[in-house]
């Protein structure tokens, strides 16, 4: 995506999630969302620090509303580990990454496609 569109999508995410925050404070599914839609467009521009950052507040949400074994969780595991691994931190990377694959395989099993 080019950078004046991932910029601008960061603004309309910021926009809700100021709104989302007001109306319904940090522990919401959206909230959860908006922060972890934040963080993608902050890896696309290379700015992995806060890439982590926002996902990382996106994962201690879902990990509250949902606990350990939720698809979003594992999403924002398997977001980290290619956060890292774009860092060169491997060692977190291959621990984020068999996070989500732990819980994906315990939510859907060996033979199941996301695509």
């Amino acid at each position: 995506m080019k950078q004046s569109n991932l910029d601008k999508a960061a603004e309309y995410i910021n926009r809700a999630l100021v709104i989302n925050l007001k109306l319904f404070g940090e522990n919401y599914l959206d909230v959860a969302s908006n922060y972890s839609s934040l963080g993608l467009i902050y890896k696309e521009q290379g700015n992995l620090d806060k890439a982590a950052e926002y996902i990382n507040r996106a994962l201690a949400i879902n990990l509250k509303l949902f606990g350990e074994y939720h698809p979003d969780v594992a999403s924002n595991y398997s977001s980290l580990g290619l956060i890292y691994n774009e860092q060169g931190n491997l060692g977190q990377a291959e621990e984020s990454i068999n996070k989500a694959l732990a819980i994906d395989l315990k939510l859907f099993g060996e033979n199941h496609r996301t695509w």
